[in-house]
């Protein structure tokens, strides 16, 4: 009802979809894709964006759909012994790319973990290089300490 409302406001016609579940599903997948999963075994996913398990309840609907669902979008993970989805749909690889192509890296640039793991390869690389430096600040000031102390013991000598 509240969503009647908001679409009544906004001047939305109320539309419905028939028998074309694809459309919800669609709809589902372009809110919930960054939680997105990928089977591995018959209850078993594997989230995307981590690669952590998250487990299919066998109260879900997608269980009881009697085919697996290659992907699946979920609401939240419910962390007892193992981390279960909730409220789960089974989507499309397709839809996956074309609504988080970029976050997953299935589109024409890089996606966010690519990007992430470059930046921090970056990173690495310019504190390396950091701590390189540093090393060979403190060798030529050891360096220069030696030499101010030859010095300072040939004066010594000398006077």
């Amino acid at each position: 009802s509240q969503l009647i409302d908001i679409m009544k406001a906004s001047k939305i016609p109320l539309i419905s979809s028939g028998n074309n579940l694809d459309v919800v599903r669609k709809v589902i997948c372009s809110g919930y894709f960054i939680n997105a999963a990928k089977v591995k075994n018959l209850k078993e996913y594997v989230n995307m964006r981590s690669g952590l398990s998250v487990w299919l309840n066998k109260g879900s609907s997608v269980w009881g759909a009697g085919m697996v669902q290659e992907y699946v979008v979920y609401h939240e993970v419910v962390v007892t012994g193992k981390e279960w989805m909730k409220v789960v749909t089974g989507v499309e690889g397709e839809w996956l790319v074309e609504m988080g192509g970029l976050f997953f890296g299935m589109g024409g640039e890089k996606g966010a973990r690519e990007q992430g793991r470059e930046e921090e390869r970056m990173e690495e690389e310019r504190m390396r290089k950091e701590g390189e430096k540093e090393k060979e600040k403190e060798k030529r000031e050891e360096e220069e300490e030696k030499g101010r102390r030859k010095k300072r013991s040939g004066k010594q000598k000398i006077g």
